[in-house]
């Protein structure tokens, strides 16, 4: 994605919230999977979140490309602070908002001449990764989900999609650098 060098984050309070520089470029990744006559697809954003209306932008222009129906899309966000706002509002947000749907759809039109047959499975445990920041409240969202795709033949993996509850930005706060998240 071509740097974008001035918009606006979200989620942290501060004076000015434009943004300096990119550090690291954010991610936008999908996964594709195709069961009998039906495609799926897991798209994972780089994003603070988005609104009902883009999530709804995105899943269909997605199911167009895909040609089916997009309730079989499903959207992520990482909830990076450290990623520009996508509201029409800010400062190039419709334009990265674009940006990073053309790059959503660039990688899947390269995906799929790649697919190959896998085999999946699912593991769910428990772990302390993370703590509930809100003053009193001390509920905690302990589950742990994998879901393995590996090669059918040769067992090599292919992807894994993990289901964790976290809040791990990369960068600290007051940060005005545009940047990926762990993920």
């Amino acid at each position: 994605r071509p740097p974008v060098t001035h918009s606006n984050h979200v989620g942290v309070a501060r004076a000015n919230s434009s943004s300096r520089v990119v550090f690291s470029q954010p991610y936008e990744q999908a996964l594709i999977i195709q069961h009998e006559s039906n495609a799926y697809c897991f798209l994972t954003l780089d994003k603070m979140g988005l609104s009902v209306t883009d999530a709804a932008l995105f899943r269909h222009e997605i199911g167009a490309l895909l040609t089916c129906d997009p309730a079989h899309v499903m959207v992520f966000c990482s909830h990076s602070h450290a990623t520009p706002n996508t509201d029409s509002a800010a400062p190039n947000g419709s334009r990265y908002l674009q940006e990073a749907l053309s790059k959503c759809l660039t990688a899947i039109r390269t995906a799929l001449p790649r697919s190959v047959t896998v085999k999946a499975g699912w593991g769910y445990t428990h772990a302390e990764i993370g703590k509930n920041r809100r003053e009193g409240c001390t509920a905690n969202d302990t589950r742990v989900g994998l879901l393995r795709f590996a090669h059918a033949e040769t067992g090599a993996p292919i992807a894994a999609i993990l289901r964790a509850t976290a809040h791990g930005n990369t960068l600290t706060e007051g940060n005005l650098l545009i940047s990926s998240d762990y993920f």
